[in-house]
């Protein structure tokens, strides 16, 4: 197998170890903060990334050429296996866009319903539960389905969740989850979607209690138009109230 042709259409930046090195990791960082979106990470790891190890095809295939038959197989399986990761532009964060299958065909509406689980301050501010919070378990609605029936249970919960809120909430001043502490943007994404929301103004010692609650808002305005409180925990007292 003879690239040399083929190589001289690399720039020669590219076939020095270090320059590739360093140019991958410099692509690497500005996928990241440059690009809008995933898909476009993809795009550009991949096309960058196909340039830098073209050089390293010819010595690959000459490791392989003269390996036995198990250092072909262990070569094989390593080779596919760095295919599958950069062929669409990597399988890591941040390059990983979530698992796909869950679709939801919206009715035209002229109004949006939310719902789900919110703080609410001592003087009645409140903000989205996030699913950040519970990451890598899944999906809040699914752990209040199962224990919110039986009070008890509905209290041990929410007492669960308020503990998750204090340990998370000094990364959230810093804008990130705790499991971001160390590698930020790069951490490998929950399996739910979430965001950070402002969570700074909700220190623990503010918070009254929480609330399962559903919103109907305005498609074009954005404006609140009803809420709907289904289940509220006071804190304080420890106290569980169905209804509004």
């Amino acid at each position: 197998m003879n690239y040399n042709k083929s190589n001289r259409i690399i720039p020669k930046i590219f076939k020095e170890p270090k320059s590739r090195l360093v140019f991958l990791i410099v692509l690497f960082f500005s996928s990241v903060y440059f690009l809008p979106t995933v898909y476009l990470h993809k795009v550009s790891f991949f096309v960058f990334f196909s340039i830098l190890i073209f050089p390293y095809l010819s010595k690959i295939y000459q490791w392989f050429a003269r390996s036995s038959y198990y250092s072909k197989v262990a070569i094989g399986f390593l080779s596919f296996s760095v295919f599958i990761k950069v062929l669409p532009g990597g399988y890591f964060p941040p390059f990983f866009g979530g698992i796909a299958g869950w679709t939801y065909q919206n009715q035209p509406s002229n109004e949006i319903v939310m719902g789900g689980l919110q703080l609410v301050r001592k003087d009645g501010e409140r903000i989205w539960f996030s699913n950040g919070f519970i990451s890598p378990q899944n999906f809040i609605y699914r752990q209040v389905n199962v224990l919110l029936p039986e009070d008890e249970t509905a209290i041990k919960l929410f007492e669960y969740y308020l503990k998750l809120y204090s340990y998370h909430y000094p990364y959230l001043q810093k804008d990130h989850f705790a499991n971001q502490r160390f590698l930020g943007k790069f951490t490998y994404p929950g399996h739910n979607p979430y965001k950070v929301l402002n969570y700074k103004d909700f220190p623990t010692e503010s918070l009254d209690s929480f609330q399962i609650v559903t919103e109907k808002y305005d498609k074009k305005t954005k404006k609140l138009i009803e809420r709907s409180i289904w289940t509220t925990y006071v804190i304080k007292d420890r106290k569980l109230v169905r209804g509004s």
